[in-house]
Order: structure tokens, then sequence, then C-alpha cells
């Protein structure tokens, strides 16, 4: 794997590793949830905290387009490190994302193409 051998960087804002808790909690009970912890403590990712300069992204972000606030985070941790997302998330497929809405490429320059200009 890339990311075990350091030619790949991965990311998880606080935020959407809470989300991932709690819609495994929420499908699988506590036991689905401490696995989720379990599986994602072993991979390489580092966890970003929502620190104040990326919630005032985020916000930015939610009050422009229409997009959960939580894939508000993962688009503002992206803009900051002019990174991809790779999601499991259909709502990124809805807006462009690839078939199988694993992978997608959101860059700072293309945020309001990929959105557009509405709210939510």
């Amino acid at each position: 794997m890339l990311a075990e051998a350091g030619r790949l960087r991965l990311y998880l804002c606080l935020v959407n590793y809470g989300e991932v808790i709690y819609i495994s909690e929420r499908k699988g009970g506590r036991p689905a949830a401490e696995e989720a912890i379990r599986i994602v403590d072993a991979l390489p990712v580092e966890v970003v905290p929502a620190d104040r300069n990326l919630t005032f992204a985020a916000a930015h972000i939610k009050a422009h387009h229409p997009l959960s606030y939580a894939d508000a985070f993962a688009v503002a941790l992206a803009q900051q490190l002019d990174a991809v997302i790779v999601t499991g998330d259909p709502e990124f497929k809805e807006r462009g994302g690839d078939s199988a809405h694993r992978v997608v490429g959101i860059a700072t320059e293309n945020i309001e193409a990929f959105y557009g200009s509405q709210t939510a």
C-alpha cells in the first residue's frame, strides 16, 4: 500500500472520524463502533483536529455550498492540504464523484464548479 510505504499521506479530520464512529454505532451498536475505531487506528492515517482555522473554513464552505457540515470539514481539510478526498459518501458521488463514489478530487480553484454557488 502506498501509504504504508510512505509514498502517500492520508489524513482524516477528527470530525469525520466521529462520523465514522456514530454511523458504525447506529448500524451495529457499540461493538461496531469499537471495531471501527480499531480499524481506523490501525490505518496509516493522520487524524487532524478541528482547530479554529479549519472550523472557520468549514463554516465558510457550509455557508455557500449544499453539503453537510461534516462534509464541509473534509472539503476544508482537502483545500488546506491541497489534497483529494477519498470517501464512500454518496453525497460526493451526487456532486460529481466517480462511479464507485470513493475518490473525489477537490482543488481549491474548482470548489465552485464542484458545488456550484447554492447554499444548503
